[in-house]
């Protein structure tokens, strides 16, 4: 059993006295969030934006000298409570436990999971739901192609790497955003592989390619943090 000191119960108080000041902090960053989800339902505005919360870890990590991927481990909770406000997200995702880690790793507890038995045949049933998080397969790079999805945000789980595909691209990019590019050359499906060299991941190799003439698609900005 803990013995309380009178050094350890003023410790305790302390840190009580912060937790209120947190939940009150919260609140009030939820009556924010409420006003900007009104000013988004005027505007046909979209609801995540991974871009912004990107820049948000990314100024918290700099304001605490704590790394960014630490900060977004817990405050990505934050976000995901206070989103709700606004609108709770339908996400398709296959029926794995990976694929159900991997949503709540990038949008936190409040997310409604629609899960298929194969997400290949998403397109062909035309669900309205508009982010599928998946990993990329054959199929899902075809469909990519001839459609006007694109790539907006990735996580890992049990090495395991995931791919958000979105039908709201993300609109700004910054120094250090991975930029994923499918060019024609590098895609052939008859030696098809699920491969991270199938992308180029710097707006340099865009050019590049470009300078060759080799027929490009970019499937999307990813925001790094």
């Amino acid at each position: 059993m803990i013995k309380i000191t009178t050094n350890l119960a003023n410790l305790r108080e302390k840190i009580d006295k912060i937790d209120k000041n947190i939940i009150e902090l919260i609140l009030e960053r939820m009556n924010l969030v409420h006003e900007v989800g009104l000013s988004k339902l005027q505007t046909n505005t979209r609801v995540y934006v991974p871009e912004r919360e990107a820049l948000i870890f990314k100024k918290l990590a700099a304001f605490s000298n704590l790394p960014a991927f630490e900060i977004q481990s817990f405050y990505t909770e934050i976000i995901s409570f206070c989103r709700k406000l606004e609108d709770t997200l339908s996400v398709a995702v296959n029926r794995d436990s990976i694929s159900l880690l991997g949503l709540k790793k990038i949008f936190g507890e409040y997310v409604k999971p629609i899960i298929f038995d194969n997400l290949n045949t998403f397109f062909i049933e035309k669900e309205n739901i508009s982010y599928i998080l998946t990993p990329l397969c054959e199929e899902m790079i075809l469909a990519l192609q001839s459609s006007n999805w694109f790539i907006i945000n990735t996580t890992e789980v049990n090495s395991e790497k995931l791919y958000l595909i979105s039908k709201y691209p993300n609109e700004i990019t910054n120094t250090g955003d991975i930029t994923y590019i499918l060019t024609k050359e590098r895609f052939n499906i008859s030696s098809y592989q699920i491969e991270e060299n199938l992308f180029f991941s710097s707006v340099e190799s865009l050019h590049l390619e470009k300078e060759r003439d080799v027929e490009i698609k970019i499937l999307g900005f990813i925001p790094s943090i």
